[in-house]
Order: structure tokens, then sequence, then C-alpha cells
């Protein structure tokens, strides 16, 4: 498909970098607001922590849904509009959240949550390439997506804290706070025209034997990330013993070593990504499947998960490029 790029200067590179910055920072924040305190919130709703788990598995129904569904109003509303009305609703859906009275109302809040980190992420990522000249897409992407391992930077150790007063207080000190930062900063594109380029057809690029086995590989390789972030924290709580604060810092050591993935592999953009992908996945294979059975100690728990981070951080970049 075609596409028009809008020209930027390096002021605008510079402010557009942090706005996609917020948004996947906020989308992100959402994800891990409960991760840190998965066991403490199953305890005080009165359900397992398998099945608190699956709050994420709602979440990403709705994010799923709505992710496939997105590019049939994509070329009516702007990208800015978009990432406006998204912000918005994660506000909105952390607040219910946080103050939902039963493991149902917070199984319910989740739709709106799923929905907007959809639209976060989407039109986050295609903003990187719509909002910049062609030179600065692949640094403004690089950005944009570090706003994800920053959210657990900032918000596990944050969740960890909030977390022995009450699980519910992390809703309110980082999606909600993120998602009204996000939304202030993109305010001022919102009436920004939709872009020229007209979305294909979902039946048409899965008619491409190519790109469906590249989607394929994209919903696998996302899901198995995903599935060990809702889980490590409740790992280290149930094996080890650890606080909600020590797991919250755990969980931001993989954090950093994430980013340091993402740094490390922005030459590996210009390379052969086929290849690479290939490589990258197989290390996460084993870095992952390593973490999620070996139980020696807390210290290579630890390690066996930052590894593991290091390799995904690589992965979502060079994929997210190609």
């Amino acid at each position: 498909m075609t596409k028009t790029t809008r020209g930027d200067t390096s002021g605008g590179y510079r402010a557009v970098s942090i706005a996609l910055f917020l948004c996947l920072f906020a989308g992100q924040a959402a994800l891990i607001a409960m991760s840190p305190v998965l066991a403490d919130a199953a305890s005080d709703l009165h359900v397992s922590t398998a099945a608190a788990g699956q709050l994420r598995s709602i979440t990403g129904l709705a994010a799923g849904f709505t992710a496939l569904t997105l590019g049939a109003v994509a070329g009516r509303v702007g990208l800015g509009r978009q990432l406006l009305a998204a912000s918005a609703l994660l506000a909105i859906a952390s607040i219910a959240s946080a103050a939902a009275p039963s493991f149902a109302l917070l199984a319910l809040a989740q739709l709106p949550v799923g929905v907007a980190v959809a639209v976060l992420t989407t039109a986050g990522t295609l903003a990187a390439a719509e909002w910049v000249a062609p030179e600065l897409r692949t640094r403004t992407l690089s950005w944009a997506l570090v706003g994800q391992p920053a959210a657990w930077i900032v918000g596990m150790p944050l969740v960890g804290v909030l977390g022995e007063r009450s699980w519910r207080y992390g809703w309110l000190a980082l999606p909600l706070v993120a998602a009204a930062a996000a939304a202030i900063l993109v305010a001022s594109r919102a009436g920004q025209p939709p872009g020229q380029s007209r979305p294909a057809r979902a039946r048409a690029a899965l008619a491409d034997r190519t790109l469906a086995r590249w989607l394929a590989s994209e919903l696998l390789a996302n899901a198995a990330w995903a599935g060990t972030l809702v889980f490590a924290g409740a790992l280290f709580v149930e094996s080890y013993g650890t606080s909600t604060a020590l797991t919250g810092c755990l969980l931001a050591v993989a954090a950093v070593a994430y980013v340091a993935g993402n740094l490390l592999c922005r030459r590996l953009v210009r390379d052969e990504p086929r290849r690479v992908l290939v490589l990258l996945a197989v290390l996460l294979a084993l870095t992952d499947g390593l973490f999620c059975t070996a139980r020696t100690s807390l210290a290579a728990s630890t390690a066996l998960f930052a590894g593991a981070a290091v390799v995904a951080g690589g992965r979502a970049l060079v994929a997210s490029a190609l």
C-alpha cells in the first residue's frame, strides 16, 4: 500500500518520539499493573492465582479483536484522534479497575483496557512512520517501543511498593497517570486528517502465504512473552516467597534488560531481518523455557528472566521494523 509521510524537523521528531513513548508506556502500564500483586489481588478477591491470571486473557481477547477491526476505521479517523480516544478510555478503565468490588467487575473492566491497549500500540507504532520523515522512522520506532519496558522499570517497583498497602493503588498511580499524560501530548494532533494509505482487508492479507506465516509467528511469539509477563511476578512470589516490593524490583531488572536488547539490535534492522528473527525466536524459546521450568535459586531465575527480556526486546524492534 502507499503511504504519505509528513516531514518533520529534529524538534518535531523529539516531540513525536516523546508522545509515542508515552502512548506505549501507558498501554504497557495497564498490562503490568497486576503483575507484582497478582497473588495478593487473587487472595483479596477470593480467587486462585491461576484464575486471576486470566484477567490478562480477557484483556488480550479484547485487544486482539480491536486490532483486527481497527483497519475498518483507520481510513476515516486520524492516528492522533485514535490515540487521544484510547488514552481517555484507558484512564476511565483504570479507575473502574481500581474501584472494582468483585472479581467479576474487575474482569469486566479489562475489556476497555484491552481496547485501549490495542489502539495505543497499533496507532502508536504506525504514527512512528507517518509523523516523521523516512530517515527518522527507525529511531522514532525504537524510542516509541522503549516506552513499554520503561513502564516496567518505573511501574514494577512502584506497584510493588503500593501493593504493600493495596493492589488497587497501582491502577491509579500508573496507567491512569500515564494515560492522562499521553492524552495531553497527542491532543494537538487530534485534528489531523487520516493518512492517505488504504489498509488491506484481512482476507487479502491472509491469502498471502508468506504474510500469513509472518502473522502466525508474531501471534505466537507475542503470546508467549505476554504469558511470561503475566505469571513472572507470581512465580517469584510462590517459588521464593519474595515480597511485592522485591518482586516489582526484580521485574524492573528484566525491563532494563529489555531496553538493552532494543538498543543492541538497532543495527540488525539493516541486516537480513528474517534470519535474525529466526535466531532470536529460538533464543527466546530457550531462555524463556528455562526461566519457567528451572527453580535453582532466586538469582538464577532473575538472570534467566533478564536474558529472555534482552532477546524479547531485540525481537520486538526487528519484527516491528520489518
